[in-house]
Protein backbone atom coordinates (compact mmCIF):
# COMPACT_ATOMS: atom_id res chain seq x y z
CA UNK A 1 0.00 0.00 0.00
CA UNK A 2 1.64 3.45 -0.83
CA UNK A 3 1.66 6.30 1.76
CA UNK A 4 -0.80 9.21 0.56
CA UNK A 5 -1.06 12.53 2.29
CA UNK A 6 -4.58 12.46 4.29
CA UNK A 7 -5.66 15.71 5.90
CA UNK A 8 -4.24 18.74 7.74
CA UNK A 9 -4.66 21.27 10.06
CA UNK A 10 -3.60 25.05 11.31
CA UNK A 11 -3.37 25.90 14.97
CA UNK A 12 -3.18 28.76 16.96
CA UNK A 13 -4.09 30.20 20.17
CA UNK A 14 -2.80 31.02 23.75
CA UNK A 15 -3.06 29.77 27.04
CA UNK A 16 -2.83 26.06 29.30
CA UNK A 17 -4.47 24.07 26.59
CA UNK A 18 -5.26 24.67 23.19
CA UNK A 19 -8.50 22.61 21.44
CA UNK A 20 -8.46 22.01 17.86
CA UNK A 21 -10.23 19.52 15.82
CA UNK A 22 -8.66 17.16 12.72
CA UNK A 23 -10.56 14.69 10.66
CA UNK A 24 -8.11 11.55 9.77
CA UNK A 25 -9.60 9.42 7.29
CA UNK A 26 -8.01 6.31 5.42
CA UNK A 27 -6.52 2.95 6.44
CA UNK A 28 -2.99 2.63 8.21
CA UNK A 29 -2.95 6.41 9.16
CA UNK A 30 -0.31 8.07 11.14
CA UNK A 31 -1.11 11.30 12.59
CA UNK A 32 1.30 14.35 13.44
CA UNK A 33 1.28 17.03 15.65
CA UNK A 34 4.49 20.06 15.41
CA UNK A 35 4.36 22.69 17.53
CA UNK A 36 5.95 26.08 17.67
CA UNK A 37 5.68 27.63 21.14
CA UNK A 38 7.36 30.34 22.98
CA UNK A 39 7.59 29.50 26.78
CA UNK A 40 8.16 25.85 26.94
CA UNK A 41 7.19 22.43 25.30
CA UNK A 42 3.79 21.18 25.61
CA UNK A 43 3.67 18.63 28.45
CA UNK A 44 1.23 16.35 26.31
CA UNK A 45 -0.93 15.98 23.49
CA UNK A 46 -3.87 13.60 23.02
CA UNK A 47 -5.78 12.93 19.99
CA UNK A 48 -9.56 11.82 20.56
CA UNK A 49 -8.07 11.27 24.17
CA UNK A 50 -4.97 9.06 23.41
CA UNK A 51 -1.80 10.20 24.25
CA UNK A 52 0.47 11.23 21.28
CA UNK A 53 4.13 10.56 21.92
CA UNK A 54 7.04 13.18 21.62
CA UNK A 55 9.73 12.21 18.62
CA UNK A 56 11.67 15.23 18.11
CA UNK A 57 12.18 18.75 19.59
CA UNK A 58 14.99 21.69 20.04
CA UNK A 59 14.72 25.56 20.92
CA UNK A 60 16.74 28.25 19.11
CA UNK A 61 14.58 31.02 20.65
CA UNK A 62 11.35 29.76 20.98
CA UNK A 63 10.36 25.78 21.12
CA UNK A 64 9.95 23.17 18.73
CA UNK A 65 8.64 20.03 18.81
CA UNK A 66 6.99 16.90 16.70
CA UNK A 67 4.49 14.55 18.37
CA UNK A 68 3.24 11.40 16.52
CA UNK A 69 0.40 9.25 16.76
CA UNK A 70 0.07 5.18 14.89
CA UNK A 71 -3.62 4.50 13.91
CA UNK A 72 -5.65 7.58 15.34
CA UNK A 73 -9.45 6.95 15.72
CA UNK A 74 -11.25 7.73 12.71
CA UNK A 75 -13.37 10.73 11.68
CA UNK A 76 -13.52 14.24 13.11
CA UNK A 77 -11.75 14.66 16.97
CA UNK A 78 -9.67 16.65 18.99
CA UNK A 79 -5.83 17.61 19.14
CA UNK A 80 -5.67 18.59 23.00
CA UNK A 81 -2.00 20.46 23.75
CA UNK A 82 -1.45 21.31 26.92
CA UNK A 83 1.00 23.19 28.63
CA UNK A 84 2.31 23.18 32.08
CA UNK A 85 2.14 27.05 31.77
CA UNK A 86 0.10 29.73 29.91
CA UNK A 87 1.93 29.88 26.38
CA UNK A 88 1.20 30.86 23.08
CA UNK A 89 1.93 28.26 20.22
CA UNK A 90 0.91 27.33 16.76
CA UNK A 91 1.57 24.80 14.15
CA UNK A 92 0.74 21.93 12.01
CA UNK A 93 -1.77 18.92 12.48
CA UNK A 94 -0.87 16.31 8.98
CA UNK A 95 -2.08 12.60 8.88
CA UNK A 96 -1.08 10.37 5.96
CA UNK A 97 -2.52 7.04 4.93
CA UNK A 98 -0.73 3.80 3.96
CA UNK A 99 1.49 3.96 6.98
CA UNK A 100 3.48 1.33 8.19
CA UNK A 101 2.26 0.33 11.51
CA UNK A 102 4.82 -1.14 14.09
CA UNK A 103 8.66 0.57 13.77
CA UNK A 104 7.24 3.04 11.20
CA UNK A 105 10.03 5.53 11.52
CA UNK A 106 12.15 5.04 8.62
CA UNK A 107 15.06 7.82 10.09
CA UNK A 108 14.71 10.97 12.22
CA UNK A 109 16.72 13.82 12.28
CA UNK A 110 16.54 17.35 14.01
CA UNK A 111 18.84 20.39 14.00
CA UNK A 112 18.23 23.90 15.66
CA UNK A 113 21.42 25.26 14.84
CA UNK A 114 21.45 27.01 10.91
CA UNK A 115 20.92 30.91 10.51
CA UNK A 116 20.81 32.81 7.73
CA UNK A 117 17.87 33.33 4.36
CA UNK A 118 18.36 29.76 3.63
CA UNK A 119 18.63 26.46 5.25
CA UNK A 120 18.80 22.52 4.22
CA UNK A 121 18.88 19.20 6.24
CA UNK A 122 19.53 15.86 4.81
CA UNK A 123 18.35 12.24 5.50
CA UNK A 124 19.00 9.12 4.39
CA UNK A 125 16.08 6.45 3.92
CA UNK A 126 16.63 2.64 4.26
CA UNK A 127 13.13 1.46 3.25
CA UNK A 128 11.69 1.71 -0.26
CA UNK A 129 8.93 4.08 -1.31
CA UNK A 130 9.00 6.20 2.31
CA UNK A 131 7.63 9.52 2.58
CA UNK A 132 10.10 12.34 3.76
CA UNK A 133 8.38 15.54 5.43
CA UNK A 134 10.00 18.17 7.74
CA UNK A 135 8.14 20.53 10.36
CA UNK A 136 10.36 24.02 10.67
CA UNK A 137 10.19 26.53 12.70
CA UNK A 138 12.12 29.94 12.27
CA UNK A 139 12.66 33.30 14.50
CA UNK A 140 12.92 35.94 12.16
CA UNK A 141 10.89 38.44 10.23
CA UNK A 142 10.98 37.33 6.66
CA UNK A 143 8.67 34.80 4.80
CA UNK A 144 9.53 31.37 4.28
CA UNK A 145 9.30 29.41 1.36
CA UNK A 146 10.60 25.94 -0.33
CA UNK A 147 13.52 25.43 -2.18
CA UNK A 148 14.67 22.62 -4.59
CA UNK A 149 13.16 19.06 -4.14
CA UNK A 150 11.05 20.42 -1.17
CA UNK A 151 7.38 21.56 -1.09
CA UNK A 152 4.64 23.09 1.19
CA UNK A 153 2.06 21.63 2.87
CA UNK A 154 -0.77 23.15 3.94
CA UNK A 155 -0.69 27.30 4.31
CA UNK A 156 1.19 27.90 7.39
CA UNK A 157 2.69 31.13 8.73
CA UNK A 158 6.08 33.21 8.46
CA UNK A 159 7.14 31.33 11.66
CA UNK A 160 6.19 27.73 10.85
CA UNK A 161 5.65 25.59 8.07
CA UNK A 162 5.24 21.43 6.87
CA UNK A 163 7.35 20.58 4.18
CA UNK A 164 7.57 17.47 1.81
CA UNK A 165 9.68 16.10 -0.07
CA UNK A 166 8.66 17.50 -3.74
CA UNK A 167 8.87 13.67 -5.38
CA UNK A 168 7.31 11.66 -2.80
CA UNK A 169 7.43 8.51 -1.87
CA UNK A 170 11.31 8.43 -1.74
CA UNK A 171 12.26 6.07 -4.36
CA UNK A 172 15.04 3.98 -4.82
CA UNK A 173 16.00 4.58 -0.93
CA UNK A 174 18.77 6.81 0.06
CA UNK A 175 19.89 10.48 1.18
CA UNK A 176 17.57 13.15 0.25
CA UNK A 177 18.05 16.95 1.55
CA UNK A 178 15.12 19.26 2.05
CA UNK A 179 15.89 23.05 0.97
CA UNK A 180 13.90 26.30 3.31
CA UNK A 181 14.09 30.01 2.17
CA UNK A 182 13.44 32.91 3.94
CA UNK A 183 12.92 36.57 2.54
CA UNK A 184 15.03 37.69 5.64
CA UNK A 185 17.88 36.31 8.11
CA UNK A 186 16.06 33.84 10.56
CA UNK A 187 17.20 31.11 12.99
CA UNK A 188 16.08 27.74 11.83
CA UNK A 189 14.92 24.79 13.45
CA UNK A 190 14.23 21.29 11.78
CA UNK A 191 12.30 18.64 12.43
CA UNK A 192 12.86 15.68 9.54
CA UNK A 193 11.06 12.32 9.60
CA UNK A 194 10.93 9.67 7.16
CA UNK A 195 8.32 6.54 7.42
CA UNK A 196 7.69 3.65 5.83
CA UNK A 197 4.97 2.22 3.73
CA UNK A 198 2.36 -0.41 4.97
CA UNK A 199 2.88 -3.82 3.46
CA UNK A 200 0.21 -6.41 4.19
CA UNK A 201 1.73 -9.52 6.10
CA UNK A 202 1.98 -12.46 3.59
CA UNK A 203 -0.31 -15.15 4.06
CA UNK A 204 0.94 -18.89 4.59
CA UNK A 205 -0.21 -21.55 1.54
CA UNK A 206 -2.28 -23.77 2.82
CA UNK A 207 -2.53 -27.22 0.17
CA UNK A 208 -6.47 -27.99 -0.61
CA UNK A 209 -5.10 -31.49 -1.21
CA UNK A 210 -7.24 -34.02 0.35
CA UNK A 211 -9.63 -31.11 1.65
CA UNK A 212 -13.20 -31.92 0.72
CA UNK A 213 -15.00 -28.36 -0.61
Amino acid sequence: MAIAFDAYTDFSGTGTSLTQAHTCGGSNIILWVGVRSLGADPSGITYAGVSMTKLLNGTQGQFGSLWYLLAPTGGTNNVVISFSISDTASGSIASYSGVKQSASFDGSISDFAQTGTTASKALTTVADNCWLAAFVIENGAGVTSAGANTVIRGTGTTSYRLFEYSSNPKTPAGSQTLNFNDSGSASWGIMMVSFAPFVAPNLPFRSLIGVGI
